[in-house]
Protein backbone atom coordinates (compact mmCIF):
# COMPACT_ATOMS: atom_id res chain seq x y z
CA UNK A 1 0.00 0.00 0.00
CA UNK A 2 3.20 2.28 -0.95
CA UNK A 3 1.42 4.92 -3.13
CA UNK A 4 -2.11 4.94 -0.87
CA UNK A 5 -0.36 5.32 2.44
CA UNK A 6 1.99 8.40 1.64
CA UNK A 7 -0.78 10.08 -0.26
CA UNK A 8 -3.13 9.91 2.26
CA UNK A 9 -0.37 11.51 5.05
CA UNK A 10 0.18 14.00 2.84
CA UNK A 11 -3.43 15.01 2.15
CA UNK A 12 -4.05 15.04 5.69
CA UNK A 13 -1.13 16.98 6.86
CA UNK A 14 -2.43 19.68 4.35
CA UNK A 15 -5.76 19.77 5.44
CA UNK A 16 -4.28 20.13 9.35
CA UNK A 17 -1.93 22.60 8.22
CA UNK A 18 -4.64 24.18 6.38
CA UNK A 19 -6.77 25.00 9.48
CA UNK A 20 -3.95 26.53 11.41
CA UNK A 21 -3.91 30.39 12.73
CA UNK A 22 -1.54 32.61 11.62
CA UNK A 23 -0.21 33.01 15.01
CA UNK A 24 1.29 29.65 14.68
CA UNK A 25 2.18 30.23 10.62
CA UNK A 26 4.26 33.15 11.94
CA UNK A 27 5.97 31.30 14.69
CA UNK A 28 6.65 28.40 12.48
CA UNK A 29 8.37 30.59 10.00
CA UNK A 30 10.42 32.52 12.27
CA UNK A 31 11.57 29.35 13.41
CA UNK A 32 12.13 27.91 10.02
CA UNK A 33 14.13 31.23 9.32
CA UNK A 34 16.23 31.11 12.34
CA UNK A 35 16.79 27.10 11.63
CA UNK A 36 17.57 27.85 7.99
CA UNK A 37 20.35 30.29 8.91
CA UNK A 38 22.01 28.32 11.41
CA UNK A 39 22.09 25.19 9.15
CA UNK A 40 23.81 27.54 6.28
CA UNK A 41 26.10 29.10 8.58
CA UNK A 42 27.15 26.10 10.39
CA UNK A 43 27.20 24.18 7.47
CA UNK A 44 29.64 26.98 5.78
CA UNK A 45 31.94 27.39 8.58
CA UNK A 46 32.57 23.69 8.80
CA UNK A 47 32.97 22.67 5.71
CA UNK A 48 35.84 20.51 4.12
CA UNK A 49 36.13 22.97 0.87
CA UNK A 50 36.80 26.18 3.60
CA UNK A 51 39.13 24.28 5.92
CA UNK A 52 41.26 23.04 2.61
CA UNK A 53 44.29 24.65 1.72
CA UNK A 54 46.54 23.77 -1.50
CA UNK A 55 50.03 22.83 -1.13
CA UNK A 56 52.37 24.72 -2.51
CA UNK A 57 50.25 27.92 -3.51
CA UNK A 58 50.70 29.35 0.14
CA UNK A 59 54.36 28.69 0.20
CA UNK A 60 57.17 30.59 -1.49
CA UNK A 61 59.56 27.74 -2.02
CA UNK A 62 59.15 24.44 -3.63
CA UNK A 63 59.58 23.71 -7.36
CA UNK A 64 56.37 23.48 -9.70
CA UNK A 65 56.77 19.70 -10.39
CA UNK A 66 56.26 19.02 -6.43
CA UNK A 67 53.22 21.24 -6.61
CA UNK A 68 52.24 20.14 -9.90
CA UNK A 69 52.09 16.35 -8.34
CA UNK A 70 50.89 17.64 -4.75
CA UNK A 71 47.60 19.05 -6.90
CA UNK A 72 47.02 15.87 -8.66
CA UNK A 73 44.44 13.57 -7.93
CA UNK A 74 46.09 9.82 -6.65
CA UNK A 75 46.63 7.20 -9.58
CA UNK A 76 46.67 10.18 -12.24
CA UNK A 77 50.48 10.14 -13.44
CA UNK A 78 52.22 13.15 -15.24
CA UNK A 79 52.79 12.09 -19.32
CA UNK A 80 55.87 12.36 -19.54
CA UNK A 81 59.54 12.46 -17.20
CA UNK A 82 60.08 15.19 -15.18
CA UNK A 83 62.69 18.08 -17.07
CA UNK A 84 61.77 16.31 -20.48
CA UNK A 85 60.13 18.69 -23.01
CA UNK A 86 58.50 16.94 -25.99
CA UNK A 87 58.48 18.34 -29.20
CA UNK A 88 55.60 19.97 -31.34
CA UNK A 89 54.19 17.61 -34.12
CA UNK A 90 54.39 18.82 -37.45
CA UNK A 91 51.76 19.20 -39.56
Amino acid sequence: MVPLIPAASILLNVFLMLHLSYLNWLRFSVWLLIGLVVYFVYGIWHSKENQRELPGLTATHGSLEETVQALQPLGQAPAHEPGHMEQPASL
